[in-house]
């Protein structure tokens, strides 16, 4: 079986709040509501300013982010925007890994040992 690996760095989170409305002109404080017309969001998602969604993708980006996740949660209408550097692994990168998950498994291996060892000589001491 042959496994290629990647690497994921996270970079950084930005959130950006959804908010057209006031963005273009309503106000709690003086408006007592508002309607929608024309052309329906058939997103789950609320509406974000384009040009601050591009700041935030380049600020990551400049940070050496190269891909992005992004939530949207509806409970405070805020888009989640998280970077992250996604590249295949290299082959030193892998070693420490695949070293690592050996020395797990041996230290397993030695606790298992120990364990029966422990139960055998119980055994004999009855």
């Amino acid at each position: 079986m042959n496994i290629t690996y990647f690497t994921n760095k996270f970079i950084g989170e930005k959130c950006l709040t959804s908010n057209p409305q006031e963005d273009n002109g309503f106000d709690y404080e003086t408006d007592d509501d508002y309607k929608e017309i024309g052309d329906i969001n058939q997103s789950d998602a609320g509406l974000v300013k384009i040009d601050e969604l591009i700041t935030i993708l380049q600020e990551l980006k400049d940070k050496g982010a190269n891909y992005v996740a992004c939530d949207w949660h509806c409970d405070h209408q805020e888009l989640e925007v998280h970077g992250f550097n996604y590249r295949k692994s290299t082959d030193e990168e892998v070693q420490v890994v695949e070293d690592a998950a050996k020395a797990k498994k041996e230290l397993l291996k030695q606790r298992q040992i120990k364990e029966m060892e422990d139960k055998l000589a119980k055994l004999k001491a009855e």
